[in-house]
């Protein structure tokens, strides 16, 4: 027998010639090459059974945002900004199945378990990418920490039943939806066992072409398309109107996001002070109208109209009463008025307290919801009025109360309390207008020596824009049509409201305001859906008319550019108050400085905005900006941003400058009171 060699053989197979040590490595090292290659197609098949799911979804919604609204482009442009829109997919579709990967490696070993649980995974990524579709349909973003925060922000109060979002989800609960979200459960978890077959029949240069379309497509989305949000590229107008976004990402990226911010802030400065400069040299306010205004102690009622957009007004028929106001001697409109955001409890903390309001998703009964401004119900008071807060609506939704109760109300009634509301129809977001209207006539009728000051909010034209009885048990297919039948609606309830006033001997010692917490989209501009992240004009143009004795002298509308936080500030002086020091808008009666108006809206896909006279930018929050003539342009269908640099830049310092400033002051109001000179 010839002796056996112990020289290394050149294959390093064991027995041939491997050395002792070598050969004890060896099967640690078989099964460790082993897992890495289990550990990668595992994540191989998961990734693209993922991207499946996120492009099909994607498709749908690239042709709903982008073709169904830019009807009027080319099918070249639309297909050009593909590649641009891609990226986050890719990476969503990485990210998530490295969350699979991870946990089912433990039990690797059992091939039915890894292969049950990673269609069990898969399921649960399906139904989320299908409901963030719709969410993304109806609130014109995906879900993420801001629209859950939002969502689930509610105090019930005692007598609350069903959650408010109840009418409104369950109306877009319809076969055809729960179809769809069974269609995406059942493929997605079928998905990677179709990749795996896919794999498999690749060659490996076929895979290696797929890695690197994976890899290019992230770059052009992540790398790329930030330095090109503005102007031309290959010919294409490049804005892809958040198209680029992946709901995996978007909600990895809202819970992270203030992390990283908090770790790495730096020592930025961060603008601070009492009162931000708003004037321009845009407008020349000489003589407006409510100069002409002699101010009379009266009572007040001050009445949001929920939705309502002063887009839809210029139909006579949608709100005949309500238009009317304003050819009558003691009434005024306001033509180009502007909610400060597109959501509720946003808008009131302005209206009321006439600041800006805090520049991101959180409300003030989030952020500082005993904030020491003084507020148009509390300086009423101080002055002898009696106050009342009246709403139709739930004031634990959005934590209202939260706010209110410190702002100096005697009297206080919502849908659970409202007296004889078993008497009327309600649903999950408010009771019949009628019960407000008949509560409120009954306190006007009252005998009493004091003026009021009643604030009425109506919930009438929420979505699912039910309004009566007659409606609910009626709906309308069309969200639009259903939306302006509510509008007219409440039309017909103010009617009754200002007749029922006159009745009873009010119509000379009632200043009654109307104005919309913000306006209400229905798909005008992509991402443009309900209220909240868009601003456009359909979502921050909102009406609002004065009715009383101090404006018989007034002639005409006002015509230029006016806020929210100008309405407690004029609705003082038209009573006859100096308004606090706190407030920060223009008491019209006396002001002639012009100002941009600015406002914003909510993550994710949000907007930020002004009006400068005749001109209005918007900054996306992706970093793409928008510039707008309204004049000629009232659809806001021609960015002239490339047109004007400078300009855009002066609007996008100007915002930042906004953004920076209220962060700061409503995080720490009575620091920053303490250091100014206002003493309210």
């Amino acid at each position: 027998m010839p002796p056996v060699s112990t020289k290394p053989s050149p294959s390093g197979a064991p027995g041939k010639g491997r050395g002792p040590v070598e050969s004890a490595f060896a099967p640690l090292r078989r099964r460790t090459a082993g897992a890495r290659a289990s550990l990668k197609h595992l994540w191989l098949d998961n990734a693209l059974a993922a991207l499946w799911v996120l492009l099909g979804f994607k498709l749908a919604l690239a042709f709903n945002q982008v073709f169904g609204t830019e009807a009027y482009a080319s099918f070249g442009n639309i297909l050009g900004k593909v590649p641009l829109v891609l990226g986050h997919d890719v990476l969503g579709a990485a990210l998530w199945a490295s969350v699979i990967t991870l946990l089912v490696w433990p039990v690797r070993r059992h091939l039915n378990v890894v292969r049950g649980l990673s269609a069990l995974l898969q399921a649960v990524h399906g139904l989320f990418i299908a409901v963030g579709f719709y969410a993304t349909l109806i609130l014109g973003g995906p879900l993420t920490k801001a629209v859950l925060d939002l969502a689930t922000m509610q105090d019930r109060t005692p007598g609350g039943g069903e959650a408010a979002l109840g009418s409104s989800i369950g109306r877009y609960l319809r076969p055809s939806v729960v179809a769809v979200f069974a269609v995406a459960v059942l493929f997605s978890a079928v998905a990677p066992w179709l990749a795996a077959r896919v794999r498999a029949r690749l060659p490996r240069l076929g895979r290696r072409i797929f890695l690197g379309v994976w890899v290019a497509l992230a770059i052009t989305t992540v790398g790329v398309l930030p330095n090109i949000t503005n102007g031309q590229w290959a010919g294409i107008r490049v804005h892809t109107y958040g198209l680029e976004r992946s709901a995996v990402t978007e909600l990895a990226w809202s819970y992270t996001r203030p992390i990283l911010k908090s770790m790495f802030r730096g020592d930025e400065a961060v603008p601070q002070g009492f009162v931000l400069d708003l004037k321009t040299d845009a407008l020349d306010l000489t003589g407006q109208p409510l100069l002409a205004a002699q101010p009379k102690k009266t009572n007040v009622i001050l009445i949001s109209l929920e939705s309502v957009g002063a887009v839809y007004l210029s139909d006579p028929t949608v709100m005949p009463f309500l238009g009317s106001l304003d050819a009558r001697p003691e009434g005024v409109a306001f033509n180009a008025h502007y909610t400060t955001w597109p959501q509720t409890m946003k808008s009131f903390f302005s209206v009321l307290c006439a600041e800006l309001p805090y520049p991101d998703y959180k409300t003030i009964s989030m952020v500082n919801p005993a904030i020491p401004c003084k507020s148009v119900s509390e300086a009423l008071h101080d002055q002898g009025w009696r106050t009342a807060l009246v709403t139709s609506a739930d004031l634990g939704y959005d934590r209202k109360m939260r706010f209110f109760k410190h702002r100096a109300f005697d009297h206080v009634v919502d849908m659970h309390s409202l007296p004889g509301r078993e008497n009327y129809w309600n649903n999950s977001w408010g009771v019949d207008e009628k019960s407000a209207v008949a509560h409120i006539l009954d306190l006007m009728g009252e005998t009493h020596t004091e003026p009021l000051f009643i604030f009425y909010e109506l919930f009438t034209a929420h979505h699912p824009y039910d309004a009566c009885r007659e409606h609910a048990e009626n709906p309308l297919a069309d969200d639009r049509e259903a939306y302006l039948r509510a509008l007219r609606y409440i039309d017909a309830r103010m009617k009754d409201l200002v007749e029922g006033l006159a009745a009873l001997g009010h119509a000379e010692d009632t200043l009654i305001v109307f104005f919309a917490d913000h306006g209400e989209a229905f798909g005008q501009h992509p991402g443009s859906v309900g209220h909240g992240p868009k601003v456009y004009q359909e979502a921050v143009r909102v009406p609002v008319t004065l009715l009383g004795p101090q404006l018989k002298n007034v002639m005409g509308a006002v015509e230029f550019p006016t806020s929210h936080i100008d309405l407690a500030p004029t609705i003082l002086g038209l009573v006859g108050v100096t308004p606090p020091c706190t407030m920060k808008g223009r008491d019209l009666t006396r002001s002639t400085e012009a100002r941009v108006v600015l406002f914003g809206g909510r993550p994710p896909n949000g907007q930020l905005g002004l009006v400068d006279g005749p001109w209005k930018y918007i900054l996306n929050e992706n970093g793409q900006e928008e510039l707008y003539h309204l004049p000629d342009d009232p659809e806001e269908r021609t960015d002239l941003t490339r047109d004007h640099t400078e300009q855009a830049a002066g609007y996008r310092k100007r915002l930042k400058q906004w953004v920076g400033f209220s962060t700061d002051l409503i995080e720490h109001y009575a620091t920053r009171l303490a250091e100014s000179d206002c003493r309210p």
